[in-house]
């Protein structure tokens, strides 16, 4: 704990007990934007971040479709509904990507 230099404002400095944005889910991709030329790496780390972010939501929708019978409509609109659809087979093209290290930009 510090103590204010100037005896006039008495302001104490709290020590740092959080995790500084380094160490936040989801840092890496928005660093990984604002580069100009990323490393094949960071471009690889930034992308499968992506990718488990991507998975991670695709499990809790289909969680949540499950709720549903089987028949009943389900309460997606159409659009959204085939972007659904096409989505888990976008996410297993750029894993196969990612995992057979392509140096092809995404």
């Amino acid at each position: 704990m510090r103590v204010h230099p100037f005896p006039r404002k008495l302001i104490i400095f709290k020590a740092v007990t959080f995790f500084p944005a380094t160490y936040y889910p989801g840092y890496i991709y928005p660093r990984l934007v604002k580069l100009r030329r990323p490393s094949s790496r960071k471009r690889r780390a930034g992308i499968r971040q992506q990718l488990q972010f991507l998975q991670r939501n695709l499990k809790h929708i289909e969680e949540m479709l499950t709720e549903y019978p089987h028949g009943t409509p389900i309460p997606i609109p159409n659009g959204l509904l085939r972007r659904y659809w096409v989505l888990p087979h976008l996410y297993q093209q750029q894993y196969k990507d990612l995992c057979t290290t392509a140096r092809i930009l995404l």
